[in-house]
Formats: structure tokens, sequence, C-alpha cells
């Protein structure tokens, strides 16, 4: 097991970070190497995967960095996180009464500069893209499903 600590409370991207590092450490040691993160008033486990799998989702996650070199993808933190999680939770996105504030913490100059003025990374459809999955209309939508989707079940 991991330890990392947070002053503020434990964001997306400290998730992402520390999963990263598990899924490497894991592939390494050829052992599940669990992380848990404290920050604020929480505490977060997120329980690694068998050695296969995480050399599967670490591949996948640098394929998705190279990719991210060519062009940007849309996926926000804290939206692609939310999107997880309803998405395990069988909801709707969209509906999620969060999606609209966490947005505009996530929104910046540059997503308006990539998206356009008033564009929102769900507008993206996944028709055609490499990176489509299944059942999910969205880019941002089928991105959040091969990021932080294995990270929402490392959590339950």
């Amino acid at each position: 097991v991991t330890l990392g600590t947070q002053f503020s409370t434990v964001a997306p991207k400290h998730r992402a970070a520390r999963w990263v590092e598990a899924l490497a450490l894991t592939v390494t040691l050829e052992r599940p190497v669990d992380v848990v993160l404290i920050g604020g008033r929480k505490r977060v486990r997120l329980a690694a995967p068998d050695p296969d799998t995480a050399r599967a989702l670490l591949g996948c996650l640098v394929a998705l960095a190279v990719e991210g070199l060519h062009r940007v993808l849309p996926l926000p933190p804290r939206v692609g996180y939310l999107w997880a999680q309803c998405r395990a939770r069988n909801a709707d996105p969209q509906a999620d009464r969060m999606l609209a504030p966490l947005w505009s913490w996530d929104e910046d100059r540059v997503w308006k500069d990539v998206l356009g003025d008033g564009g929102r990374p769900w507008d993206q459809r996944s028709a055609g893209d490499p990176w489509a999955q299944r059942g999910e209309p969205t880019l941002l939508g089928s991105l959040a499903h091969l990021v932080w989707r294995p990270i929402v079940r490392a959590e339950a």
C-alpha cells in the first residue's frame, strides 16, 4: 500500500496521479499495490487490479497520453470523474445537478479556445472516433469510460 496526503480535499487529479502510480507499481512488483489518499477530512482507498489488468490499463493510459499530444481530448478531470460515477450508478451524467458547477470549475480559457464560446466537452460525438466505446454517444463519455471508470471501480 502506498499513501498519499493532500492539504486540500482529494480531487480527481489526485486520484488519477495516484492511480497511475498504483498501476505502475503493480506491474513492476507483479502484485497489486493499493493506494490510500488522505485529504481534507476524507480517506480514499484505490484497490489495484491484478498485474495483467494493470498492464492493460496502463497501456491504454499511455496510448491516450500519446494521442493527447496530437489533439485535445475532451476530458476535463472533474467532469470526467463525475461522468464515470454517474455511469457506475446507471445514471445520466447530463442530468446530474453537479455537471454544470463542475464544468464551470474545470472550464478555462484553453477549453474556450478549443471548444468555442459556449462549447461543452460532452457536445462532441464519439461516432467514428478510434476511442469510441459502445453505449457512449459522446467522446467525453468514451474517454471517461477508459480513464475514470477503472478508478471509480477501484474505490468501490
